[in-house]
């Protein structure tokens, strides 16, 4: 057994409520013998005893084969599970009132350190909010923020496409499994976002989508985000369920406004009526976020300042994307000589600044 079972064992554990999964971790570095269990934890622990004894009991109890076609559906997404309390863990997310106890993560890691900013809207939404969230979520990603949403048609695809050629790129909360399509209309783009970006859950891979898992998706997205733009709302959006979490969760919220006759702006305008802030442009949205973009322009100066490369190491980092090239086509795309390529690669490699794939070289996003 391996620190990969322990996790899918707390994550899998049948029975068990996010916050009691809390509690079990609390106490349990390690998974336990059964038989190491104290009468005193036993009463703590309460009915979570008895799901947990015949579990820890058995070799042949269904959790356990559960448990391995998990790790070869893992493997096979190439997903991590990250755990309340990891060091890859969002520290923003960690802070709010109920974070995730564990997190599927599939793509780029990395994306979850960067500064993240969230656009969410109405599935049924207009060509002017499409537009609007297209916009609004390009100029995001290309301040420095990876543009966050929830995946849903509408105003989330608008926005995650938007920002998929940027640098700080797209990172989606799904409500189901991370090898679930849903909406179907999205499965390219939810191949794309996994395959370059990041796509994140609270759901094993096969866990189908429920109406429940939707506000507690919310609940992610915002607490991964500096803050959030409702682009457009009803007055019954799931959007708004977004914004207030933000609020209680203490990020900024920015709506932007339309036609008093249009149905899908006001939750837009209710929002604005509670004090969100009114954006009504893109030097609107930059100018109240003046100082998390200076504090962006200056961590951007900072990373460039640490970097000591080398000319060629500089020329070849310049021409890399976000996907795989290989050797032929590197130095067909640079014109540098393969074997001042090959040294230049490792060059990055050491920095941290490109990682090798079975597919080629890719840039990383940091």
């Amino acid at each position: 057994m391996d620190d990969l079972d322990t996790r899918l064992f707390w994550c899998l554990l049948p029975g068990v409520t996010a916050g009691q999964k809390r509690q079990l971790l609390e106490h349990f570095s390690a998974l336990p013998q059964p038989d190491s269990l104290s009468n005193s934890l036993r009463m703590s622990l309460g009915l979570l005893h008895t799901q947990l004894k015949p579990a820890l009991a058995s070799d042949s109890h269904p959790l356990w084969q559960q448990i391995a076609q998990q790790r070869q559906r893992l493997a096979e997404l190439n997903c991590s599970l990250l755990q309340l309390g990891d060091a890859d863990y969002p520290p923003l997310l960690a802070e709010i009132p109920d974070p995730p106890v564990h997190l599927f993560v599939c793509g780029d890691l990395q994306r979850l350190r960067w500064p993240q900013f969230a656009i969410v809207g109405s599935r049924n939404c207009s060509q002017a909010g499409l537009r609007e969230a297209g916009q609004f979520g390009k100029a995001l990603a290309e301040c420095g923020f990876t543009l966050t949403s929830g995946l849903a048609a509408g105003i989330d695809a608008a926005a995650h496409r938007a920002a998929l050629h940027t640098r700080a790129g797209t990172l989606a909360v799904t409500g189901a499994g991370p090898d679930v399509y849903y909406p179907e209309c999205n499965r390219q783009l939810q191949q794309d976002i996994m395959q370059a970006h990041c796509l994140v859950s609270e759901h094993a891979p096969g866990c189908l989508p429920k109406p429940g898992h939707f506000p507690r998706r919310n609940r992610i997205i915002s607490g991964l985000s500096t803050g959030v733009l409702v682009v457009e709302a009803s007055s019954r959006s799931g959007s708004l369920i977004t914004a207030r979490l933000a609020l209680e969760q203490g990020r900024d919220v920015f709506a932007i406004p339309g036609s008093i006759h249009e149905p899908r702006k006001r939750g837009c305008h209710s929002l604005i009526r509670q004090g969100a802030a009114l954006i009504s442009s893109l030097d609107d949205l930059k100018h109240e976020l003046d100082g998390l973009l200076g504090y962006q322009v200056e961590m951007q100066q900072q990373r460039s300042g640490e970097l000591q490369l080398g000319e060629v190491a500089r020329k070849l980092l310049r021409k890399l994307e976000y996907d795989p090239l290989d050797l032929d086509c590197l130095a067909q795309l640079t014109g540098i000589e393969r074997m001042q390529l090959q040294a230049a690669l490792v060059e990055l490699e050491m920095a941290g600044q490109v990682q090798r794939t079975l597919q080629g070289y890719v840039r990383n996003a940091t």
